[in-house]
């Protein structure tokens, strides 16, 4: 998927990377966890579809952002890595928000399910997602957060 954001990105450099990244990657990298858990919830196994979308998505924050970072730091003497963050925070805030309204949306009910309707609203809330990370990316408006 990095192959592909890179190829992209230089043939059209106006796409920055870290858009790239929201979109290209983010979704080429959750495209089979997606299939998967269609296919447990076609299975009547909704428990595993909830737990597969949520433990891929653990997995990549623990695992795949945390343990390149150990081995740069290892080999770096576990010196401070400075990055451009801007809108972390931000992305951290979707994150946060979006996890509440899944573990909401799965424990309303009183059963470990998620409804058509769910399944639109958090659609729906990817869509604000990007548009507003769109925008903010290519300078429509400005940043929600600092």
């Amino acid at each position: 998927m990095l192959e592909i954001a890179e190829q992209i990105h230089y043939n059209i450099p106006a796409l920055p990377d870290s858009f790239l990244g929201i979109t290209v990657c983010a979704i080429g990298t959750s495209f089979p966890n997606a299939v998967a858990s269609i296919l447990m919830a076609q299975q009547n196994k909704p428990a595993a579809a909830i737990a597969n979308a949520l433990g891929s998505n653990v997995q990549n924050v623990f695992l795949a952002m945390a343990l390149p970072w150990v081995i740069f730091g290892m080999q770096h003497d576990y010196k401070p890595i400075n990055q451009n963050v801007a809108g972390i925070t931000e992305g951290v805030f979707w994150m946060m928000g979006t996890l509440i309204l899944v573990i909401f949306f799965v424990l309303m009910p009183g059963t470990c399910t998620l409804t058509k309707c769910n399944g639109l609203v958090l659609m729906a809330v990817y869509l604000l997602y990007l548009v507003q990370t769109s925008g903010e990316t290519f300078g429509w408006w400005p940043p929600l957060m600092k």
